[in-house]
């Protein structure tokens, strides 16, 4: 699973472009992450830029 090392203590940062690198940053891969994050599994998630 692409994240940003060193993993926080607050949360982990997903690479949302390596999960959809089809999805260009005006399509807002980050929004469709965590859309299917909650939809798959209950969890909370939150887009910090494109």
């Amino acid at each position: 699973m692409p994240y940003q090392s060193p993993a926080g203590g607050h949360g982990i940062f997903l690479d949302a472009a390596k999960f959809y690198p089809q999805l260009p940053y005006y399509e807002f891969p980050g929004q469709a992450l965590g859309i299917e994050l909650y939809k798959e599994c209950g969890l909370r998630a939150c887009n910090i830029g494109s």
